[in-house]
């Protein structure tokens, strides 16, 4: 019990782990050893609070908030997510530009989780890329759904080039940057 709190004040491995196993063993095995060697560790816990001790390597402190954290994106008011109209499907590929077709449904959580994301991934991407939203559950997404293989997974992102051939896929929930790299990709090859 004893060497389990005196552990706490173990000075990388110095004299109060080799006096915190001492005193955890004359504790089990009993006799005048424990006095003294009690009285030999308050007496070096005192001189070590006077500034006696080995001093620690203390790593630095992070005085900067702005190295951690997420880059902020200019976004215009986030439309709420029960509030969102569903794209038409026969855009599909029909812009001229690459395009972004994320299947979705208005009942799933991970699809209202990564909204604010794909929000503003639409704001950033604004002219160079089009965002198509297709409902899951509107019988008009039917063509699109079997036409780009949608198997049920939410929310499923389809990343199209200009002429609307599939570039890449990504299924669930995933960060702003991995969409945004893909995203990237596509606008650098030309759409």
């Amino acid at each position: 019990m004893f060497g389990d709190v005196l552990a706490l004040d173990n000075y990388e491995g110095g004299w109060a782990t080799h006096l915190t196993y001492n005193l955890a063993t004359d504790l089990v095995d009993g006799g005048f050893a424990l006095m003294r060697r009690s009285s030999l560790l308050v007496l070096l816990l005192i001189l070590s609070a006077c500034g006696g001790a080995t001093p620690t390597a203390t790593p630095p402190l992070n005085t900067s908030i702005a190295q951690t954290a997420l880059p902020v994106v200019a976004t215009q008011a986030i439309i709420p997510f029960d509030q969102l109209k569903a794209s038409d499907p026969t855009l599909i590929g029909t812009t001229g530009r690459p395009q972004l077709v994320e299947f979705f449904a208005y009942w799933c959580s991970v699809c209202r989780s990564m909204h604010p994301v794909m929000e503003d991934l639409k704001s950033e991407y604004s002219g160079v890329i089009d965002f198509l939203q297709l409902d899951i559950d509107s019988p008009a997404t039917l063509a699109a759904r079997e036409t780009y293989r949608f198997q049920g997974l939410r929310p499923t992102l389809v990343f199209l080039d200009a002429t609307g051939n599939e570039v890449a896929r990504l299924v669930g929930a995933h960060p702003h940057e991995i969409i945004a790299d893909l995203l990237d990709s596509l606008v650098a090859v030309g759409g």
